[in-house]
C-alpha cells in the first residue's frame, strides 16, 4: 500500500470513529461502549444468526446453504451443510434463535410456515409445521424467540401481531394489543421480539414507537416508549436487566436503552470501517454481554462492549404456568357417547348394543329399546346411558351387563327428553342435563326423580338462554348458557349463585362444551375458531389452544371434551371418520395460581389461594420438598409486594425450606433470589450476600448477579461491614513420597479460604503441618481477600526423610492455619486435614516424568556395583572403533544379568494397566538398590536400574514409554559411524533432540545384548508412526523431579563376579559384530546350498540369528524347517523361542501349544510357564509349571526362581 492510500485508510477509519462518538454524544447517551473484534466471511452471504452461550454464535449462509459455527471470539469453527433431503432453504429462512434447555437451533422458514430444527452441532433433526388455518395462520412471519419450555413465539409484521406455538407446533393464542376505548385494534407493527427474565415478552412496535410487553398468555400489559431518533427498528434483544438493545436497519444504527426507554447507548454510521454498516442484519448478545452485530452485505460481523454489559437470558425463563402436549389420537368405530375416567362408551344404533372399552377389555350393554344413546355416567358398578329414542335412562351393571332398571320415560313431572349431559352426584343422586327443558333434573341412582331445576330466558342473571352443557365446579354445579356466552353456577339444591362471565377476544364464537380440570380450572370447547379456552376462577382466559389444519393435533370438527383426573384432555374432532385426540394438559395448582395472583397485584386472590400454605408454615417446620420450595418462594414474593403478611416464624420456616431445598438443587434460580430477598428483608445483608455469591453459573441467565451486585453496594454503603475468615476446605491430595522435594516449589495441597464479610482482609499467611513427616509448620503467602470472596490457595510443605519410611498406605493428619493482620485485627480461622501418604514406592503415571525420582545414581550401592562392573571391562580387549558409550552400556547389561538378575512382571499392578487407567492409579516401582537386593523386577524397576547405572556411569539416558510399557535408550558418544563397523542396520537407533540413541529392552535380561538393542528399536519402528512412543529426558525431568535420596540401610547388595562376567562380555562382544556372526556360520551356509531340505542346519541357523536379534533371518530358516518337516516337534519350539524373544508372548504361547500336541515334554510345559509368567497370566503359569514337575521333577529343580514365583 502507498503512502498515500495508507493515510487516506487511516483518515477514513478516524472519521468514522469521530462520527460514532459525535452521534452518541448528540444523543444525550450516558454509557460508554467500545469496539472488540470483526469477523469478515469471505464467500458467504449470511442471512441471519443467533447466539448459543458459551459456545458461541452460528450464521446461516444463504450462498452455500450452510451453518457456519463461531466461538465467542468470532474465530470461525466448523462449517455444517444442511441435508439437502430436509428440504430446508437458507434463503427462505428468516430467523435463528436458540433453544439453550434443549441444545437445538431454530431456524423459521417464511416460505414453508415451519420452524426447522437443528442439533447444536448443525445437523437437521426435524421440522415443525405450522401451516394452520384460522386465527393461527402465519401470513409472513419474520422474527423468533423461545422459552424454557420450548414455547415458540413467532412475530407476523404480515398479519400485525405475533402468534405463540408450543413446541409440537400447536398453535395457543395470537398477541395484540387491547382494543381501545372505541372498541378499535390500535395500530400494531411487530418488527422484534425478544423473552425478559420474568418470562413476558417484549415486541418491538413500530407503530407506537415502543416496546410492548405481553404475559404468556397474551394478556397486554404496559408499553415502554423508546427514546431516539430512530427510523425502522427491527430485531431485538432482552437483557437480564431489562435493557434492550435493537437495530435500526435502514441508518445503520444500535440503539441500547435502559428498562424504562431511556437511551443509554447509539452508534453507528453507514459505511465499510469499524463502527460502519451497510446492511444490518441480526443482533445478538454473547457470554460477557456484549452485542455482535451482523451485517449481511459486507459478511461482516462486529463485536461490541458496553460499560453495562447486556447478557441476553436466551431461553432461560421461568417454566409457564399452564402447557400442553399432544399425545396421541385413536379412532373408535361407533358413535361415541361418553369419554370417562374408567374407559370410553359408544353405541352401535343397528346393533342397539352400547360397548364400554377400557383397560381390560371391551364390555357389551344390550336392550332392545336403546335407539339412540346421547349421554352416560358411571358409579357405584353402574352405567347409566340416556336413550333419546325412548326418552329414558338405562342402567346396567358393569360386570356383568346385565339390566337392572330404566326410569325417566313418561309424561310426568321427572320426564326426559334430550339429555346432553349426566353426572353423578353427592348423596345417592345423578344430574341430568335436558336441553329440550333447559333444566337440570336431579334423579336417585335408583331411578326416582327428585326435583329439577332452570329457568329459560336470557334477562335474569339465574335465567338460561341455552343449556349447552354442564360440569362440576368447586363443589357446585356449572352450567354452559352457550347462547349468552357465560356460565351460571348452582348449588346442589338448585339455588343460583352466581355467574361467570365469559370475556372472550372479539369475533363469535361455539361454545359446545365444558369440563374442570383437577386444579379447577373451567375448560371450555369453542368449535367456531376452533380451540380449548382455559379460564381462571374469575373467568378470565388463563390460556387457549387449537387450529383447524390438516396435521394429527388440528381439527375438523370438534363437538366434545372430557377432562380426566389425572390432567388428560380428550378431544372429540366429529369429521369423517370421527377421532378423539388425546392431550396432556398442566395447569397451575393453587400456589402456583398464587403466583398468577402476585405477579397481577392481586392481593385478595393471593392470600385465598396461599392461604393452606401459610397455615403449613405457621406449625414450625415444613418437609424441604419441590411443592414446598415452590410455595416458600411465592409466600416470600407476596410478603415483599403486600407488606409483611408473613409472621415471624412463618418468614424462618420458609427460609429454611429454601435453604435445604437450595442444597440440594443450587440451580434453582427463583429459590436463590427468594430467600436473598427475605434475608434482606431481615436486615441479613450479608448472608443474603452469601446466598447468592454460591449460585452456579447458568447460560444466560444473570439476575442473582444483578442482585447481588445491588445488595454488595448496599452494604458497602451501610458501614456494617466486617472481615469474616473461613476455612471451607483443605484438599490434600494422595501424597507420595517419591515427590516429597517437590511438594514446596510446586505445591498441590489445595486451601480454599473465603471473606464471607463486607470488609476486605490485609494479606495474610497460611501455615500447613503434619506432625508425622514434618519437622516445622510451612508457611504460604495469601493475598488479601475482598468482601464476599472465595479464594483457593496452593499450600507448599516441607517434608523431612521420615517420610520416606512409610512402605504401605498410611492415613495421616495435619494443622492447617491462615491468619490475616496483626495484634487486635488479626482474623484468623484453623482447621485439620486428613490425607493419605502412599507407600514410598509409590508412583503416578499421569505424571510419567516422576518416575525419574527414583533413578538413583548416586546411591552408594549403585556406584560400588558401577565401578565393579567397568573395572571388569577394562580386561577385555575391545576394537579400536567400538563406541564408548556403547561398551559401558553392554558392560552395564552383562553386569545385571551376572547376578542373576530376572524380569517378574507385576501381576497386581502392571506398567500397562496404571498408563490406560484414567484416575490416577498409583503403581509400585522399586528403587535401583531394592531391585539388586530382591534380583528381581518388572519392567519399569529394570529400566529404572539400567538408567541409573547409565547415568552414573556418565551416559545421557532417556527412558522411553509406549502403549503399556517402558524401556532405556543411551546416547551414542561418536553417533551413527559407530555402528556401521559393526555391520549393524541404521534403523536399529533412534533419534531425539539431534543425537542418536541405542534403545535397550531392559527385560530381555538372560538374551543377548544385542536382541535387547533389536526388540527395543522394534518396538519404536511399529509405534512411532502412530504417535505413541514418548521419550523422558532424564536430566530435563529432574529439574521438576528430584531424585531420592533414600536412608541407610543393611541389606547386602550383590556385586557382579569378574570371571563371570568376563565370560558374557566376549560373547556379547562376539555377537555385537554381526560381519564376525556371518562368517562363523558360512559354513553351514554352505553346507546348506548341497542340502536344502536338511532341517538340522536350518533349525541351526535359526537359532544362530535369534540368539543375536537378526530375527528376520530367523523367521525365515524356521519358516523353511516347517515346510521340510510340519510334525517335528522341534520347529515349533524355534518359533516359539523367536517369538518370545520378541515379547509377542500370545504367539509364543501359541507355537509352545502345537509343540506340546505333538510331543508332551517337560521342557515344552516350562517354556509354556515362562511365556505365560512374562504375559502376566499366572494361574495357566503355574498349571503348566506344575506339570512340568509331575514329567520331570529333575527338570524342574534347575529353575529355582520359578520355583520361588509358580508354587
Amino acid at each position: 500500500m502507498d503512502t498515500s492510500a495508507r493515510n487516506h485508510t487511516i483518515t477514513r477509519l478516524a472519521m468514522a470513529a469521530l462520527a460514532v462518538f459525535i452521534l452518541c454524544r448528540q444523543s444525550g447517551a450516558i454509557e460508554g461502549f467500545h469496539f472488540v473484534a470483526e469477523q469478515t466471511l469471505p464467500g458467504t452471504t449470511p442471512l441471519c444468526m443467533t447466539a448459543l452461550g458459551e459456545k458461541g454464535l452460528v450464521v446461516l449462509d444463504g450462498q452455500s446453504n450452510t451453518l457456519q459455527f463461531l466461538d465467542t471470539d468470532l474465530v470461525s469453527g466448523s462449517r455444517v451443510t444442511i441435508d439437502p433431503t430436509s428440504g430446508v432453504e437458507a434463503r427462505a429462512i428468516a430467523a435463528l434463535a436458540y433453544d439453550g434447555q434443549r441444545g437445538e437451533i431454530l431456524a423459521l422458514d417464511t416460505k414453508r410456515r415451519a420452524v426447522h430444527v437443528f442439533t447444536i452441532k448443525g445437523d437437521f433433526h426435524e421440522t415443525i409445521a405450522l401451516n394452520v388455518s384460522g386465527p393461527g395462520k402465519l401470513d409472513d412471519p419474520g422474527y423468533l424467540a423461545v422459552d424454557e419450555n420450548g414455547i415458540l413465539y413467532i412475530a407476523d409484521p404480515g398479519d400485525d401481531d405475533v402468534k405463540v406455538f408450543t413446541r409440537q407446533g400447536i398453535y395457543l393464542v395470537t398477541m395484540q394489543k387491547a382494543l381501545n376505548r372505541e372498541g378499535k385494534r390500535p395500530d400494531f407493527k411487530p418488527t422484534g421480539v425478544a423473552l425478559r427474565p420474568d418470562g413476558t415478552l417484549a415486541v418491538v412496535d413500530m407503530a407506537e414507537r415502543c416496546i410492548q410487553i405481553f404475559t404468556r398468555d397474551g394478556t397486554h400489559r404496559y408499553r415502554v416508549r423508546l427514546e431516539g431518533d430512530f427510523s425502522r427498528l427491527e430485531h431485538l434483544v432482552a437483557g437480564a436487566n431489562s435493557e434492550y438493545i435493537s437495530l435500526d436497519t435502514r441508518r445503520q444504527r444500535i440503539y441500547k436503552w435502559d428498562h424504562v426507554g431511556v437511551l443509554s447507548t447509539v452508534f453507528g454510521t453507514k459505511g465499510t470501517g469499524r463502527g460502519q454498516f451497510h446492511s444490518l442484519a441480526a443482533i445478538a448478545t454473547d457470554n460477557a454481554g456484549r452485542a455482535v452485530i451482523l451485517d449481511t452485505k459486507q459478511s461482516k460481523l462486529q463485536t461490541f462492549g458496553f460499560d453495562q454489559p447486556c447478557r441476553g437470558i436466551g431461553s432461560a425463563t421461568p417454566p409457564p404456568y399452564h402447557h400442553v402436549r399432544f399425545a396421541r389420537e385413536w379412532r373408535p368405530n361407533r358413535t361415541l357417547v361418553a369419554m370417562l375416567p374408567e374407559g370410553d362408551l359408544s353405541f352401535d344404533s343397528r346393533e342397539r348394543r352400547l360397548y364400554l372399552r377400557g383397560s381390560d377389555g371391551e364390555q357389551v350393554f344390550t336392550d332392545r329399546r336403546l335407539r339412540d344413546v346421547s349421554a352416560a355416567c358411571m358409579c357405584d358398578g353402574l352405567i347409566y346411558a340416556f336413550d333419546r329414542g325412548s326418552h329414558g335412562v338405562f342402567a346396567f351393571r358393569i360386570d356383568s351387563g346385565e339390566l337392572v332398571y330404566h326410569f325417566g320415560a313418561g309424561r310426568q313431572e321427572g320426564n326426559l327428553d334430550d339429555v346432553v349431559r349426566m353426572l353423578p352426584g353427592e348423596a345417592n343422586t345423578l344430574f341430568l342435563a335436558d336441553q329440550d327443558d333447559t333444566r337440570v333434573k336431579i334423579f336417585s341412582r335408583d331411578g326416582i326423580f327428585a326435583t329439577s331445576f332452570g329457568v329459560k330466558g336470557n334477562e335474569l342473571d339465574k335465567e338460561i338462554s341455552h343449556l349447552t352443557d354442564m360440569t362440576w365446579y368447586q363443589g357446585n354445579l356449572a352450567v354452559l348458557d352457550g347462547a349468552r356466552e357465560l356460565v351460571h353456577i348452582f348449588d346442589t339444591g338448585g339455588r343460583f349463585l352466581r355467574n361467570i362471565p365469559l370475556p372472550l377476544p372479539e369475533g363469535s364464537v361455539d361454545l359446545a362444551a365444558i369440563d374442570t380440570d383437577p386444579n379447577g380450572f373451567l375448560v371450555l370447547l369453542d368449535r367456531k375458531r376452533p380451540r380449548i379456552l382455559v379460564l381462571d376462577h374469575d373467568g378470565e382466559v388463563s390460556y387457549q389452544f387449537g387450529s383447524r389444519g390438516k396435521r394429527v393435533f388440528d381439527w375438523s370438527r370438534p363437538t366434545g371434551l372430557a377432562v380426566h383426573d389425572d390432567g388428560t384432555l380428550n378431544l372429540l374432532d366429529d369429521a369423517k371418520p370421527s377421532r378423539v385426540l388425546v392431550y396432556a394438559l398442566e395447569t397451575p395448582g393453587a400456589v402456583s395460581q398464587a403466583a398468577i395472583a402476585v405477579d397481577r397485584d392481586d392481593r385478595r386472590t393471593a392470600m385465598a389461594r396461599l392461604g393452606p400454605f401459610l397455615a403449613a408454615l405457621g406449625t414450625g417446620s415444613m418437609d424441604p420438598t419441590r411443592e414446598n420450595a415452590r410455595g416458600a418462594v411465592v409466600a416470600i414474593k407476596a410478603d415483599q409486594k403486600f407488606r409483611n403478611i408473613l409472621s415471624n416464624l412463618q418468614r424462618e420456616v420458609a427460609q429454611t425450606v429454601l435453604g435445604q431445598w437450595l442444597h440440594a438443587h443450587p440451580g434453582s434460580v427463583e429459590a436463590r433470589m427468594a430467600l436473598a430477598q427475605s434475608l434482606r428483608k431481615a436486615k441479613q445483608v450479608e448472608e443474603a450476600v452469601l446466598v447468592l455469591q454460591a449460585a452456579p453459573q447458568r447460560q444466560g441467565d444473570s439476575r442473582c448477579a444483578v442482585l447481588l451486585a445491588r445488595y454488595k453496594s448496599e452494604l458497602d454503603n451501610s458501614g456494617r461491614a466486617q472481615s469474616i475468615v473461613t476455612i471451607d476446605s483443605c484438599d490434600v491430595p494422595r501424597l507420595l513420597p517419591a515427590l516429597s522435594q517437590t511438594y514446596f516449589d510446586q505445591p498441590v495441597i489445595a486451601l480454599t479460604v473465603s471473606n464471607t464479610g463486607g470488609r476486605p482482609t490485609p494479606p495474610g499467611v497460611a501455615t500447613f503441618f503434619a506432625k508425622a513427616v514434618m519437622d516445622n509448620p510451612t508457611e504460604t503467602p495469601v493475598p488479601a481477600l475482598p468482601p464476599f470472596s472465595t479464594q483457593t490457595i496452593a499450600c507448599r510443605a516441607t517434608f523431612n526423610r521420615n517420610i520416606l519410611t512409610y512402605v504401605e498406605t498410611t492415613r495421616l493428619s495435619a494443622h492447617v492455619q491462615v491468619k490475616f493482620g496483626k495484634g487486635r485485627n488479626v482474623v484468623m480461622a484453623e482447621s485439620h486435614a486428613g490425607f493419605e501418604l502412599q507407600g514410598r514406592n509409590s508412583i503416578d503415571w499421569n505424571q510419567e516424568d516422576m518416575v525419574t525420582c527414583f533413578v538413583t545414581t548416586k546411591d552408594p550401592d549403585i556406584q560400588v556395583f558401577l565401578r565393579r562392573a567397568l573395572s571388569a571391562a577394562e580386561e577385555q580387549t575391545i576394537q579400536a572403533d567400538l563406541d564408548p558409550y556403547l561398551y559401558k552400556a553392554l558392560t552395564l547389561f552383562d553386569a545385571m544379568q551376572s547376578i542373576d538378575l530376572y524380569y517378574m512382571p507385576d501381576p497386581t499392578q502392571p506398567f500397562n494397566y496404571s498408563r490406560l487407567s484414567g484416575d490416577g492409579l498409583i503403581d509400585y516401582v522399586q528403587y535401583p538398590r531394592e531391585t539388586l537386593v530382591r534380583q528381581s523386577g518388572d519392567c519399569d524397576d529394570l529400566a529404572v536400574l539400567y538408567a541409573s547405572l547409565l547415568e552414573g556411569a556418565g551416559i545421557p539416558t532417556v527412558l522411553v514409554t509406549s502403549p503399556g510399557h517402558i524401556f532405556v535408550a543411551f546416547m551414542l558418544k561418536n553417533g551413527r559411524q559407530s555402528v556401521d563397523a559393526l555391520g549393524l542396520k541404521q534403523d536399529h537407533l533412534v533419534e531425539y533432540n539431534g543425537n542418536v540413541y541405542v534403545p535397550v529392552e531392559t527385560t530381555l535380561l538372560g538374551n543377548p545384548f544385542v536382541t535387547a538393542w533389536r526388540v527395543a528399536a522394534d518396538t519404536i519402528l511399529k509405534h512411532r508412526a502412530n504417535d505413541k512412543i514418548g521419550f523422558i529426558d532424564l536430566r530435563e525431568a529432574w529439574q521438576h523431579y528430584k531424585t531420592v535420596s533414600l536412608p541407610p540401610h543393611d541389606q547386602e547388595v550383590p556385586i557382579p563376579a569378574r570371571s563371570v562376567l568376563g565370560l558374557l562380555l566376549r560373547r556379547e562382544l562376539d555377537a555385537l559384530n554381526l560381519k564376525q556372526i556371518e562368517k562363523r556360520l558360512a559354513v553351514y551356509k554352505r553346507w546348506l546350498e548341497r542340502e536344502p531340505d536338511n532341517q538340522s542346519l536350518l533349525i541351526l541357523l535359526a537359532r544362530s540369528y535369534g540368539e543375536v536379534g537378526v530375527f528376520d533371518l530367523a523367521q525365515e530358516y524356521a519358516d523353511r524347517a516347517m515346510a521340510v518337516s510340519p510334525t517335528n516337534q522341534t520347529v515349533y519350539q524355534v518359533l516359539g523361542n523367536l517369538a518370545f524373544m520378541q515379547n509377542d508372548y500370545a504367539g509364543a504361547s501359541d507355537w509352545f501349544l502345537k509343540a506340546d500336541a505333538i510331543s508332551h515334554t517337560a521342557a515344552i510345559q516350562i517354556n509354556l510357564a515362562l511365556t505365560y509368567l512374562k504375559d502376566g497370566k499366572l494361574v495357566p503359569a503355574r498349571k503348566a509349571f506344575a506339570e512340568a514337575k509331575r514329567l520331570d521333577p529333575a527338570l524342574v529343580s534347575g529353575y529355582p526362581e520359578l520355583i520361588q514365583l509358580l508354587e
